[in-house]
C-alpha cells in the first residue's frame, strides 16, 4: 500500500528495493485506500487530500479500485505510476521468472497457480498508456 502518511517517493523506491531483496512468492503494489471511519480516511479528510467523497467514483468501471488520495508530494497519478512500475520491476525480474519456472516443472500444482497468478497480473504487468483512466478521480 503506497501513499501513508510520511511515505516519501525516496521511502516508495526504498521499499521495493526491500520487496526485491526479500524475494517473496508474490507482492502487492496499490495506492492507500482511505475508507471512511478508518484513520487513514481522517488523516486524508484533514489534510484535504480526498479527490472526491462521492464514493460511487471510488471504483472503476471494471469494478477496481479508484485513487482519490491527491498529495502535494505525491499525486495520485505518481503513486499509479509507481505502482505500474513497482509491478513490472518485481515480476518481470529474471530470477524472479526462472524461480516460477522452475517450481512450475516438478509441480502440476505450482505450474496451474502460476498460471492463474499471471492470467491475473497480465493486466497490470502490460498496462498501455491509453489504458488508464484520466478523469479527475485517478483508476487503479
Amino acid at each position: 500500500m503506497v501513499g501513508n502518511p510520511g511515505e516519501t517517493k525516496e521511502t516508495l523506491e526504498e521499499t521495493l528495493k526491500y520487496a526485491k531483496k526479500l524475494n517473496p512468492d508474490t507482492a502487492q503494489f496499490y495506492p492507500i485506500m482511505v475508507y471512511p471511519g478508518t484513520d487513514a480516511y481522517k488523516w486524508a479528510e484533514g489534510k484535504d487530500y480526498l479527490l472526491t467523497r462521492d464514493y460511487s467514483k471510488w471504483l472503476t468501471e471494471d469494478g477496481l479500485h479508484a485513487t482519490v488520495l491527491e498529495r502535494q508530494d505525491l499525486s495520485s497519478q505518481y503513486l499509479i505510476d509507481f505502482c505500474d512500475r513497482a509491478r513490472r520491476e518485481f515480476y518481470l525480474r529474471p530470477g524472479y521468472i526462472a524461480r516460477k519456472a522452475f517450481q512450475s516443472l516438478f509441480s502440476l500444482s505450482e505450474l496451474k497457480r502460476n498460471m492463474k497468478g499471471f492470467k491475473n497480473l497480465v493486466k497490470f504487468l502490460f498496462k498501455k498508456e491509453d489504458d488508464k483512466c484520466m478523469s479527475s478521480v485517478r483508476c487503479q
